[in-house]
């Protein structure tokens, strides 16, 4: 009877630690949770926002994804830039960013000897659409202090419309005997960093890569936010999206006014 009752009593006591444990595993906080914008039209396909914050709303990661059906049926007329808004959820302001935004470039851009295929840009703005609609097109001579510049990176210095000066990597593979496939541009103006901006052509993103860069950091950020420090470009098969996302966001306090 002894035996009996041990057996019992371990199994009521193996059922109660069983019990505790699938309650406590039924509370446990999600590590991480992603929150979307609403979708927009793009080609003959749909590209919505996302970001994502842990458990204690700090945010891991910013990003857009598209469609495959995204990659066709996009306008072909190479007089202008096509221009797609792409919303962020509210979730989305603690990271600094305003909005987003994504530029379809038929026959590419200047120096088109660089620049000069199909691709897309996704520029990551921190500046308001009103700071943005200012922006006045020309030579930009105001300059950037020093330690606000990533290291490698030189001024375009012309301000393109809507969006600013493009600063580009000069030890990016494009400048260096290498194809253009996929690129990181920082934005300034009137010197101040206004945006962020990889840029991909469509044939890199058909080829549904697995790819990533490490993003330069200046010294120190004007504005106090969440920047990215990897670019991560990639495919899932699962749901048929491609996905353009800045990684591993580490919050900066700002130091414009210090």
């Amino acid at each position: 009877m002894k035996h009996v009752k041990r057996i019992v009593l371990c199994g009521i006591i193996s059922g109660i630690i069983a019990l505790h444990s699938c309650k406590k595993d039924g509370n446990k906080v999600p590590e991480s949770k992603t929150f979307y914008g609403d979708e927009q039209p793009l080609g003959n396909g749909t590209i919505r926002s996302f970001v994502v914050l842990d458990k204690n709303g700090k945010p891991q990661s910013i990003g857009m994804k598209f469609t495959v059906e995204a990659l066709s049926g996009l306008p072909t007329d190479s007089t202008v830039e096509h221009d797609t808004p792409v919303p962020l959820p509210e979730e989305a302001a603690i990271t600094g960013f305003d909005h987003l935004e994504v530029d379809w470039n038929p026959v590419g851009h200047d120096p088109k000897p660089i620049y000069g295929l199909p691709h897309f840009d996704f520029h990551f703005y921190m500046i308001t659409k009103e700071e943005q609609a200012a922006v006045i097109p020309g030579p930009d001579t105001i300059p950037v202090p020093p330690t606000f510049i990533p290291q490698d990176y030189v001024s375009g210095v012309q301000a393109v419309p809507d969006m600013g000066v493009h600063w580009i990597d000069m030890k990016a593979p494009e400048f260096n005997g290498q194809k253009f496939t996929d690129t990181f541009i920082y934005g300034f103006y009137h010197g101040r960093m206004t945006f962020m901006e990889p840029m991909a052509t469509a044939a890199f993103i058909s080829s549904k890569p697995d790819f990533k860069i490490q993003i330069k950091q200046p010294e120190s950020f004007q504005k106090t936010g969440y920047y990215p420090t990897v670019q991560h470009l990639y495919f899932d098969a699962s749901s048929k999206e491609y996905t353009m996302v800045l990684e591993g966001l580490k919050f900066s306090a700002g130091k414009e006014n210090n």
